[in-house]
């Protein structure tokens, strides 16, 4: 049996890490994860600002924040 992802967790950390977080938000990219199984994607955006989901026809939940301290 194929393993699925179903939460994928991205992190920047503290700093900026702008290409990453466009490539993660990116609709095929957001196409690929959905084909893992992916259906809930978080994303911690550091310096870098939220990125823009424009569109997400995977149904894949998206939850983002920016850096906590711990």
């Amino acid at each position: 049996m194929a393993k699925t992802w179903t939460h994928v967790l991205v992190t920047v950390g503290s700093t900026g890490f702008d290409k990453l977080l466009d490539q993660i938000s990116d609709v095929n990219t957001l196409g690929l994860l959905s084909s893992f199984g992916c259906t809930h994607l978080t994303i911690q955006y550091g310096s870098s600002g939220c990125p823009p989901i424009h569109s997400n026809p995977f149904n894949i939940t998206v939850n983002a924040f920016d850096y906590k301290t711990s």
